[in-house]
């Protein structure tokens, strides 16, 4: 499948995908799922970083010529297994959206595929998308009352991108202060050695909360904006006391470092 994949060829891709997937239980299907997700997702940001629009596109091409078979596969499958997991292909079917949508160029496409998948996330965050989230997850090990964080992040990624500032702020403030995307960084254990590495979700939601925050106190609807700008420029010299240079981790640094400038360019980083 990885190989047909990384020649092209999607649609012979995703019919041996599907007969791999006759031969796994509902949680095994959901697994090589979510890895194959997660190497085209790396993929992806290796190409973005080389500006490599062509091998960009051929991987959005690819997500797209698998999720639509995998969620129809799944919902109309006889084995109760795997209908059990229709709610993870149909989350990939929903960030294969997103995705396509953020690559596309012409502003009306690109507005219009945003609204796509968000009606796609909004789906899964109904009572019916719970119900079937729920039934997929270990209730000690995750918080069944806050909701699919995943999904609830790629919302708020998708507002934001929509200048839907007030309702992206509130969705970023809330999964940051109940710590659902972590910390800063993430420690993790790796041969018996204690070892940490970025937590791109984290400054990510952080620097597109902070951004809105800018953007509502420029509105003329913000009653609080001056006040909101305040803690903002605090929040970011906190920052930047706290984490250094580490700020933005490697993918997040230049916007931060650029919002500085803006927000509080009399700061002086410390030593």
């Amino acid at each position: 499948v990885n190989s047909l994949m990384a020649l092209g060829q999607n649609t012979q891709a995703t019919e041996y995908l599907l007969q791999l997937l006759q031969t796994k239980a509902g949680d095994k299907g959901a697994t090589i799922i979510f890895n194959l997700l997660t190497k085209l997702d790396a993929d992806l940001e290796v190409a973005r970083r080389a500006n490599d629009s062509a091998r960009v596109k051929s991987l959005l091409d690819a997500r797209a010529a698998l999720s639509g078979p995998l969620v129809a596969w799944a919902r109309d499958n006889k084995d109760e297994r795997i209908r059990k997991y229709t709610y993870q292909y149909m989350v990939f079917d929903a960030a294969t959206k997103q995705q396509a949508a953020m690559a596309e160029t012409d502003v009306q496409k690109r507005v219009a595929g945003l609204r796509e998948a968000l009606a796609l996330y909004d789906r899964l965050l109904s009572g019916e998308g719970i119900r079937m989230w729920a039934a997929t997850v270990d209730p000690e090990k995750v918080d069944v009352n806050f909701g699919d964080v995943t999904v609830l992040f790629a919302k708020a990624q998708i507002l934001f991108e929509l200048a839907e500032y007030r309702e992206a702020a509130q969705r970023f403030g809330r999964l940051l202060e109940e710590r659902k995307l972590g910390m800063p960084r993430i420690i993790k254990v790796e041969d018996g050695e204690v070892v940490s590495e970025d937590n791109p979700k984290y400054w990510e939601a952080t620097l597109k909360l902070y951004l809105s925050n800018v953007e509502l106190a420029k509105s003329p609807g913000t009653p609080n904006g001056a006040q909101l700008l305040e803690e903002t420029k605090n929040g970011l010299k906190r920052l930047y006391i706290r984490e250094g240079d580490a700020v933005g981790g490697d993918r997040w640094k230049d916007e931060f470092n650029k919002l500085r400038r803006e927000l509080i360019p009399d700061f002086e980083l410390p030593q």
